[in-house]
């Protein structure tokens, strides 16, 4: 039997806007149809994409900001985290954006 996995991550996301800077808690919460063998395959995807782009990378898992960090700049990060995510596409069973409004 199949059982769902879920993960989350979040992070500040500010934007200007006409009359003030709109600042909110932006999440994303993944839920995988197969949580015993999705670890796996993720963590070969990265391996694979990262290698593909010339990133050393040798953890299993990452988060966006390492990847930034390690690749240098914008562009190339989200060309990897693109990459990765194509490569699992077909393990995610849903995929939620949440946020939270901060106001001033």
């Amino acid at each position: 039997m199949v059982k769902l996995g879920a993960g989350a991550d979040g992070a500040k996301w500010t934007k200007k806007g006409p009359a003030q800077e709109f600042k909110t808690n932006i999440g994303i919460v993944v839920a995988v149809k197969d949580h015993e063998s999705f670890p796996a395959k993720l963590s070969q995807a990265i391996s694979a994409v990262c290698n593909k782009n010339g990133l050393p990378w040798d953890r299993p898992f990452c988060k966006g900001s390492d990847l930034r960090h390690v690749a240098g700049r914008d562009a190339l990060t989200v060309k990897v985290i693109e990459g990765i995510l194509h490569s699992v596409r077909s393990e995610l069973e849903r995929v939620l954006i949440v946020y939270t409004l901060l106001f001033p």
